[in-house]
């Protein structure tokens, strides 16, 4: 093998999040042969890492080619750890690798642990923060916003996962350089189990709270199963069981399934078992699930936002997601369609080949 290029990853993200889908993203890429094959990785972990479900899932900590040092000082979104002092001891650790890095990549907005290293990649995911009301109200935002502006002046390049994201990007961000930004995309893994499908079973995955409307998918999700009593909804992920959730469980006992915490075995069972991926978010920096689901041959029914139709084209059905009438309509119409076709997309090791050719070259 020829020598690989050292490049050193702020792991930031797998301490910020437990599972997520940036979380997801990072995990996936570092495993790939493409990214082991070209590049040395030299990671740098922080107090809570160990709660990572996809760092832990990837066996990334005990990869024999993975360089890990652990840095005591934890980066934070409500700067509690983001004085001066604190980046000059994550510099200090980051330095105990003692290599000569082509690049510092981050996996979550911040400084340059590295200051030596000339040059900073910085990948823009969403401007939620910048955009949405509700997040306007939230205590740590005002420090997201200070660190992502930190990383946008340090960056020597940023790459976004969508052309939408970087679109908004240039209108929070104007005096960045165009030709300094690339877009891309995520992919997904290779393999799909195999499964029978369910005609009956619409799921969606993650988050529900706030922007990702789940209000509107209860309300057309209880006059779905009002009108047909074979359909089940399937709930992956996201906050613990609340209110909303109860009710439906509730009212259609043992046809509102909740999983808190599947693994992502248990996540790309129950895509390839349903008939519809459902999604009302307002608001998308690109959409995993989304993607999973096509690869599924999972039918989406997705809110009609600019991302979402960038990602699956053709492939989606989209309503307006402030009505939940819109959105009963696409489900009675999708729950009568032909199976779906699989759409053709990229691999996470498609998605590595193409960070690998932005960190090797010039």
């Amino acid at each position: 093998m020829t020598s690989r290029i050292p490049i050193l990853v702020d792991g930031r993200i797998f301490t910020l999040q437990d599972k997520g889908g940036i979380s997801q993203f990072w995990a996936y890429v570092l495993c790939s042969p493409q990214w082991r094959g070209h590049l040395q990785t030299c990671l740098l972990v922080y107090p809570g890492h160990e709660r990572n479900l996809h760092l832990q899932a990837s066996g990334l900590l005990t990869a024999d080619d993975m360089h890990i040092r652990y840095c005591p000082i934890p980066p934070s979104d409500h700067d509690k750890f983001n004085q001066p002092e604190h980046d000059s001891q994550r510099a200090d650790v980051a330095r105990d690798f003692r290599y000569s890095f082509r690049a510092v990549v981050n996996t979550y907005y911040g400084e340059n642990v590295l200051p030596d290293c000339a040059r900073y990649i910085v990948i823009g995911h969403d401007f939620a923060h910048e955009e949405l009301p509700e997040m306007a109200k939230r205590t740590t935002t005002a420090g997201v916003l200070r660190r992502k502006r930190l990383a946008f002046e340090q960056a020597t390049w940023v790459c976004f996962v969508s052309n939408a994201s970087r679109e908004r990007f240039f209108v929070h961000y104007p005096s960045y350089e165009r030709q300094r930004t690339s877009v891309v995309y995520h992919g997904h893994e290779p393999t799909r189990p195999h499964a029978t499908r369910a005609r009956n079973t619409v799921l969606h995955v993650g988050s529900r709270g706030m922007y990702k409307n789940f209000g509107v998918v209860a309300v057309a999700m209880r006059r779905l199963m009002e009108r047909d009593n074979a359909v089940r909804l399937l709930l992956l992920g996201g906050e613990p069981t609340d209110g909303t959730v109860e009710a439906l469980r509730l009212n259609f006992p043992g046809r509102v399934i909740f999983d808190p915490k599947p693994t992502d075995a248990a996540m790309d069972l129950a895509m390839a078992s349903s008939w519809i991926y459902v999604s009302a978010s307002l608001y998308e920096g690109f959409g995993i699930p989304l993607l999973n689901a096509m690869r599924m041959g999972t039918h989406p029914v997705v809110s009609d936002i600019p991302v979402y139709r960038e990602v699956a084209g053709s492939h989606a059905l989209y309503f307006d997601p402030t009505s939940a009438d819109s959105l009963h309509e696409a489900l009675i119409n999708t729950l009568a369609r032909a199976p779906m076709l699989r759409p053709t997309w990229r691999t996470w090791d498609d998605v590595a080949t193409e960070y690998v050719e932005l960190l090797c070259y010039e």
